[in-house]
């Protein structure tokens, strides 16, 4: 969805070379679409942090701090935020 020079998550030490190396990420199962709407877009991530963010969809306890400091910055997330509190006690820093 849009164009970026590097990983959007916190302390990504991946530099693609092109942005054709970054995902477009998204709220996974949020829609039926492969890649997410504009209602769920996240941004822009390498592949790995991507496969990651599917299963802190899946297990949002599982969240590190850099994970919590990215979704902080999505406004889709605030809900995703609310469960993470709410599962693990633990508040974010939003």
């Amino acid at each position: 969805m849009g164009a970026v020079a590097h990983c959007q998550y916190p302390n990504c030490l991946i530099k693609p070379k092109n942005v054709k190396g970054l995902n477009s990420d998204h709220a996974h199962g949020h829609c039926n679409h492969r890649s997410g709407c504009p209602d769920c877009y996240r941004g822009e991530i390498c592949h790995g942090h991507n496969v990651m963010m599917v299963d802190i969809d899946a297990y949002p306890e599982w969240a590190s701090e850099d994970a919590k400091e990215y979704l902080s910055r999505r406004p889709f997330s605030k809900e995703f935020l609310n469960i993470v509190e709410e599962t693990t006690g633990l508040r974010s820093q939003s």
